[in-house]
C-alpha cells in the first residue's frame, strides 16, 4: 500500500512540476542594465552648490553632472566635449522624462542614452557651437534672474549699439537651456542666431580634472585664442564661474 502511494506521488507531482524547457530566466539586464555607466557620473551633489551667491538665483532645475575625469579619461574627450557631453545628455534625458511621463529613466535606457550622446560627440556634433566672429559678446545674465532693476538695464542693454560689437552668447549658471531660451525671448529677442551657454554645461572640475568648491566653466576651452570676449555683467567684480581671458564690460 505505502509503495503504491509513493508511485501515485512521484506521477502526480512530476506532471505538476513546469517543464523546464518552458521556464524563462528573468533577465534584470532588461530593467537594470549592466551598470557600466555609473561611475561616469557623480553622487548628488550637495544642496548649498545648487544656489549661486554671485548671480543670486537658484538652479531649480536638477541635473546628472558626469565625473569629467573618468569620462575623459576613458573615452579621450577633451574638456569641451566633455562639457557638450554632460549638456547633451541633460537634454535628451530631460525630453524622454517629460515625453514619457516619468521621474527617472531604467538604467539599461539610460545606458543607451549614453552611448548615443557618446557617439554623437565623439562624430564632433554640438548643441553648444561656438560663435566663429572676432568679437563675442558674453553676456551673464543671472543677476537680472530675480532683480528687476538690473533686469531693465539688461533689456536696455541688448537694444544698445554695444550689444552688436560681438556675436551674442547668454550665459547663465541657474539656467537651463530650455529656461534661458525663455528668458531670452522675455528681453524681446528671438532665439535666431544667438547662442545658449546654460547650466548644464557647468561642473566642479576645471581643465585640469582638479576639484573646484564650486561651479565653473572654462570658456577658453570653447573659442579661438585670437577670438575677443567681451564678457558683459552688471557688476564690476570678476566672475569665479568664468575663467579665461575674459574682457570685462557693464551694462
Amino acid at each position: 500500500m505505502n509503495k503504491f502511494f509513493i508511485i501515485i506521488s512521484i506521477i502526480f507531482f512530476g506532471c505538476a512540476l513546469p517543464n523546464k524547457q518552458n521556464i524563462k530566466r528573468l533577465n534584470t539586464d532588461d530593467f537594470y542594465g549592466n551598470g557600466s555607466i555609473i561611475g561616469y557620473f557623480l553622487p548628488e551633489i550637495p544642496e548649498w552648490i545648487m544656489v549661486s551667491e554671485s548671480g543670486q538665483c537658484s538652479r531649480d532645475h536638477k541635473i546628472k553632472f558626469l565625473d569629467m575625469p573618468t569620462l575623459r579619461r576613458s573615452f579621450a574627450l577633451d574638456y569641451a566635449k566633455a562639457h557638450q557631453m554632460q549638456l547633451m545628455f541633460n537634454m535628451e534625458l530631460d525630453k524622454k522624462l517629460k515625453s514619457l511621463g516619468l521621474t527617472y529613466l531604467p538604467l539599461k535606457d539610460e545606458e543607451a542614452l549614453f552611448y548615443h550622446i557618446l557617439d554623437q560627440v565623439t562624430a564632433d556634433f554640438k548643441v553648444f557651437r561656438p560663435p566663429t566672429f572676432k568679437k563675442v559678446n558674453i553676456i551673464w545674465i543671472d543677476p537680472a534672474i530675480n532683480d528687476q532693476e538690473i533686469y531693465l538695464r539688461l533689456k536696455n542693454f541688448v537694444k544698445s549699439n554695444a550689444f552688436d560689437l560681438g556675436h551674442p552668447v547668454f550665459a547663465s549658471s541657474c539656467l537651463d537651456q530650455v529656461e534661458l531660451e525663455k528668458f531670452s525671448e522675455s528681453l524681446g529677442i528671438g532665439a535666431t542666431d544667438i547662442r545658449f551657454l546654460s547650466f548644464e554645461m557647468f561642473s566642479i572640475f576645471n581643465n585640469l580634472n582638479q576639484k573646484q568648491y564650486q561651479l565653473g566653466i572654462d570658456l577658453d576651452n570653447f573659442f579661438d585664442a585670437n577670438q575677443k570676449m567681451l564678457f558683459w555683467s552688471p557688476y564690476k567684480e570678476k566672475n569665479k564661474a568664468f575663467s579665461g581671458k575674459l574682457i570685462y564690460q557693464k551694462y
